[in-house]
């Protein structure tokens, strides 16, 4: 299977592969109706993390060059700690798709 970025995740943004497994989740077939709407729920919100932690890495970037290295370093705190979540989104969806009904 291809790898697949949801829409209005640029590329890079997304953490490597996490949009191949992420995505097969909502297409499986045997989930309850119920788990197939927090399965949605949570892609959801780890399509929007990802675009949140890509512009942290852009406004760290920025910051670098406006000479403010130390709210840099904290965009970039952040950015870390968004990618954290992604990881724990994507350990949930692994969990609901092995559950299965």
């Amino acid at each position: 299977m291809a790898s697949r970025r949801a829409p209005g995740c640029p590329p890079g943004r997304c953490p490597e592969g996490y949009f191949k497994e992420a995505d097969t989740f909502s297409s499986m077939g045997g989930l309850s109706e119920e788990k197939l709407r927090l399965v949605k729920f949570i892609e959801h919100w780890a399509h929007h993390n990802d675009e949140h932690g890509g512009r942290f890495k852009e406004a760290a970037a920025e910051a670098d060059g406006m000479g403010v290295g130390g709210a840099a370093e904290e965009l970039r705190r952040a950015a870390a700690e968004s990618d954290k979540v992604s990881r724990h989104l994507l350990k949930a969806l692994k969990i609901l798709g092995e559950v299965g009904g």
